[in-house]
């Protein structure tokens, strides 16, 4: 390049020598017949679609003639400073030409440079997940870590946009629709309290549970941990129970086929009507006529005021005798009552209750009813509320959030301002306690034991027991161990889980002891100890175990007897079954034989040989003679003969019978004086 300058300064000077001499009076060169010595100069552009072009020029100093062309160019990047996404760039480019200026042979080379404006952010690149609720975008430009995002006029903004999309549920974040990721407020259940409602004949009721007024599901319990399932624990109507077949209530119906009170004088009808509680309805399906059949006199008399008051027996006015069928007052039966004391009754006082009235001591008439003295309503006292503070579950116990108690009869209440349903029960017990706690919803499960390794679980062998893992809570200090399901894959009850493993709790050690295997003797029957067992006398071996290799000496059992000959067959008897004596043909000696094998199945017939049982008589016979040293006993005897008796009755020892007794000292031993029993001859 540095060459291809200074040819072109020398031409340049040689054109100004040249345009000198010129001036100073050379001679005119005609153009056309000039042989030409050109300086050559050469500009590259670069063309709004990024090609360059070669523009060159051309002067012949000798003829004044200058030549302008434009010649493409193939270009390459070179010494470049890439711009950044907030930096500007340098852009330099070497060119290389198809031919030279005016065909000349040869290629040269120009560089062509420019500044670069900064890139700039472009984030659409991948999403990023802030974690609190936003997002962004990664920018996409190599080696940029910006984040940001593109605006609705498509500029590229650095920060972050708040994650949008999906719905939330009380139980589970919304999903963003561009990140994917939970955002937003915690889940919770926002619940109502619903009241147990009884069910009747005209309605159906429900049981009591929490309504959840976002997602709308139903809950057993004010911590929403349980589920209804099915939707609203409705309890279906009742169906109508009529009275049994005997019980009918009765009634006549007008011209219109309205009820009316029965008149025993009228044909009417009867019916039964529903038995449940609360309900007491007619079931007309039931109906029945009857005819009249005229009234039935009730024994007992009934008083009445003579100016259609309330009758009082003070006052006086007149009894009559009822119909026990329609109430209607029996013709003829009227009587007048004079004026009299009344006939008491003391009724006794009812203590009020936190909710409920009370009532004084007082009496009133049992004939009249008047109140003889004034009942007087102790008004209910009303809960005494004593706060119960918080307490945190542990692995042992369970833990309550902070709740208010009634100090005098137990009712529980969640809230300070009492303003949801407190629960309580008549007549609490603990256990009524521990169910208005549970039924408030404030009682708190019991946590999962923080379990460490107690004892490294080890194998039992030949003489050492071994053990199973057990673990050690580090709060409460329960042991447990592993437990496994049954063949069907179920536990057993006590087994709980924590994580993904399943404990049972043992009460100590002992619980998770494997016991011995015990040896597992090889027997050597040709060493030198070997002595061999007869039917009688026992024999021994050396031997060693299998597995920890121990040597030992055993003894080997007796061989069963030989018979030689049976001596005698002996009969059943009351707790034996039959058997046999025989001799035996290698010791000579007798054995016995059962024939009677209890542990065969009843199929087996051994009738004739099984124990007869014993045969105790209706008798009771003296067994045993009370002594002054011994008791009596008194029982029923077997018949069979054996000596057995059943229902022994035991009697008290005898009194001994003493006399004064003197033993004279006989120079070897001293005397003495006593009391001697006649019976026993003790002293």
């Amino acid at each position: 390049m540095r060459k291809t300058i200074k040819k072109s300064l020398a031409l340049v000077l040689s054109l100004l020598m040249i345009l000198s001499i010129g001036q100073l009076g050379l001679a005119y060169v005609d153009p056309a017949s000039c042989t030409h010595s050109y300086t050559k100069s050469y500009s590259l552009i670069k063309n709004a679609d990024g090609t360059f072009d070669l523009n060159g020029s051309a002067y012949c100093a000798s003829c004044n003639t200058r030549v302008n062309e434009t010649v493409s160019a193939t270009y390459y990047p070179r010494e470049s400073q890439a711009p950044t996404c907030t930096t500007g760039g340098k852009a330099a480019y070497s060119a290389k030409f198809s031919k030279d200026l005016l065909n000349d042979e040869g290629v040269d080379f120009y560089i062509y440079k420019e500044d670069v404006d900064a890139l700039g952010h472009d984030f659409t690149g991948d999403v990023v997940n802030n974690g609190n609720g936003t997002h962004s975008w990664k920018c996409a430009n190599a080696g940029c870590t910006a984040l940001g995002y593109v605006n609705d006029n498509g500029k590229s903004v650095e920060g972050s946009k708040p994650c949008t999309g999906g719905t939330a549920t009380c139980t589970d974040k919304a999903i963003c629709e561009v990140c994917n990721t939970a955002y937003g407020e915690e889940p919770s259940h926002n619940l109502t309290a619903i009241e147990a409602k009884a069910p009747t004949c005209q309605a159906p009721g429900n049981e009591a549970y929490w309504k959840c007024s976002k997602c709308g599901k139903y809950f057993k319990d004010a911590n929403a941990t349980e589920e209804w399932t099915g939707g609203e624990p409705v309890i279906a109507k009742l169906t109508h129970t009529p009275k049994k077949s005997t019980d009918w209530k009765n009634y006549c119906k007008d011209e219109d086929g309205n009820i009316i009170a029965y008149d025993c004088t009228k044909p009417g009808f009867h019916a039964r009507y529903c038995t449940v509680e609360g309900c007491g309805a007619l079931l007309t399906d039931t109906e029945d006529a009857i005819p009249a059949s005229g009234h039935s006199q009730a024994d007992d008399w009934t008083y009445v005021d003579k100016n259609g008051g309330k009758y009082d027996c003070a006052v006086g006015g007149y009894k009559v005798k009822l119909c026990v069928t329609c109430g209607q007052e029996i013709a003829g039966t009227r009587q007048n009552v004079a004026g009299g004391a009344h006939q008491n009754v003391q009724h006794p006082k009812v203590e009020p209750t936190c909710e409920k009235d009370g009532m004084n001591a007082y009496m009133s008439c049992k004939i009249c009813g008047r109140n003889v003295t004034e009942p007087v309503i102790l008004a209910a006292t009303g809960h005494t509320w004593v706060t119960i503070a918080k307490k945190d579950a542990t692995c042992s116990a369970q833990g309550n959030v902070k709740y208010w108690k009634c100090s005098k009869c137990g009712a529980v209440s969640p809230d300070e301002d009492h303003a949801r349903k407190y629960y309580d029960d008549e007549d609490m017990t603990a256990e009524d306690a521990q169910t208005a706690q549970e039924k408030a919803g404030v009682l708190r499960p019991k946590t999962d034991h923080n379990f460490q390794q107690e004892v490294k679980p080890k194998a039992a062998d030949c003489t050492t027991d071994g053990t199973k893992e057990v673990f050690k809570c580090k709060v409460c200090g329960q042991l447990a161990m592993y437990a496994e399901p049954d063949e069907n894959g179920k536990y057993a009850e006590g087994v709980y889980k924590i994580g993904s493993k399943y404990y049972q709790d043992i009460a100590n050690l002992n619980e998770a002891k494997i016991q011995k295997l015990g040896h597992t003797w090889v027997k050597d029957y040709q060493g030198v100890n070997y002595v061999a067992p007869t039917c009688s006398k026992e024999g021994q071996c050396n031997a060693f175990c299998a597995v920890c290799k121990i040597p030992t000496v055993l003894t080997l059992d007796k061989l069963p007897h030989q018979s030689k000959r049976m001596i005698k067959a002996v009969e059943p008897t009351c707790e034996r079954g039959k058997y046999e004596i025989h001799e035996c043909k290698v010791c000579g000696q007798t054995y016995e034989v059962d024939l009677y094998d209890p542990d065969l199945p009843e199929s087996v017939d051994q009738s004739k040989i099984k124990p007869i049982g014993h045969n105790f008589s209706g008798f009771v016979t003296q067994i045993q003679e009370a002594t002054c040293t011994q008791i009596g006993i008194r029982g029923r005897a077997c018949l069979n003969g054996c000596g057995k008796y059943l229902d022994g009755v035991e009697s008290p020892m005898l009194a001994h019978n003493l006399s004064s007794v003197k033993v004279e000292p006989d120079g070897h031993t001293p005397g003495y004086t006593g009391k001697k029993c006649s019976m026993c001859r003790q002293v």
